[in-house]
């Protein structure tokens, strides 16, 4: 579901997707009573904002990069811890990873999930310096500036 704020002059804080929609869904969620266990529903409560292809880099924060790369690959939401030297995710098939900084932690995790056959996707910055040290490992480590670029223009 989309929805404008529908703000206006006189309410500027007017959010009826956030306010009424987002709770009421919360609230059916939550609910025991057996008539509304068919209409439970994974739900998550985004907002858009407008990014320059040009300032891309720098207008996008970390914590919306891992959302979105949670997105395509299928996985819930969850939140993006600040100051880790990566985020993971994992479910039955598919371990991802968010890469802010290459690390030697960072390495010994990626050689860890290798180890245990999991399909893995790495999306850094940088990628480069993770394919140095992880060179003739099968895994996909992919740049989060081309990926996500990609993907919005589609």
């Amino acid at each position: 579901m989309v929805s404008s704020k529908e703000a206006t002059p006189d309410e500027p804080e007017k959010n009826l997707c956030r306010d009424v929609t987002a709770q009421r869904i919360c609230l059916l969620n939550a609910s025991n009573d057996p008539k509304y266990l068919d209409l439970r529903a994974e739900f998550a409560y985004l907002k858009t904002q407008k990014v320059d292809f040009e300032n891309f880099d720098y207008d996008v924060a970390p914590a919306d990069v891992w959302s979105v790369l949670e997105l395509i690959h299928g996985l819930p939401l969850t939140p993006y811890v600040e100051g880790r030297t990566w985020n993971e995710q994992s479910n039955d098939t598919v371990t991802l990873i968010y890469a802010d900084k290459t690390s030697a932690e960072l390495i010994a995790r990626l050689n860890e999930l290798l180890e245990k056959r999991r399909s893995l996707f790495v999306y850094s910055w940088a990628p480069g310096q993770i394919e140095q040290k992880m060179a003739g490992r099968d895994l996909e480590i992919l740049p989060v500036h081309e990926t996500l670029v990609k993907r919005f223009q589609q």
